[in-house]
């Protein structure tokens, strides 16, 4: 969290600090934060989730969800897919629910990690 919103040298720190997000004073006081999130909800298994994704990392504002859930909340440009069937989806996340799949499978189809995901070659489709 700090890290994200505090270090310009961070990856991620432009969809986090670069965009103003920032972490409430009293978080900022590890003891404090960990109190907090044991009463809310902490779970080795969950991530710490911004409720208005445009929001500041603070009380109001933040829960504990899974992954999975924080993949699907994510700000990411959908881009287009297709399978050597010819079955068009607007995202690798809707061909992946259409599929029963992981959407980490497809996509490393998509980017050549992987030759097929579901019996099937994936591409990005043209918009």
């Amino acid at each position: 969290m700090l890290g994200r919103c505090y270090y310009p040298s961070a990856k991620c720190y432009p969809r986090y600090g670069g965009r103003g997000i920032r972490v409430c004073e009293e978080w900022t006081e590890f003891i404090v934060f960990a109190n907090w999130a044991l009463t809310h909800g902490y779970q080795d298994d969950l991530t710490i989730e911004r409720i208005d994704p445009d929001g500041n990392y603070e009380p109001a504002n933040c829960e504990f969800i899974t992954r999975a859930e924080n993949n699907r909340r994510r700000r990411v440009p959908k881009k287009p897919v297709i399978n050597e069937k010819g079955e068009r989806f607007e995202s690798i996340v809707a061909a992946a629910r259409a599929y029963g799949r992981d959407q980490s499978r497809i996509s490393a189809v998509v980017r050549g990690v992987k030759k097929t995901c579901a019996g099937l070659e994936w591409r990005y489709a043209n918009p």
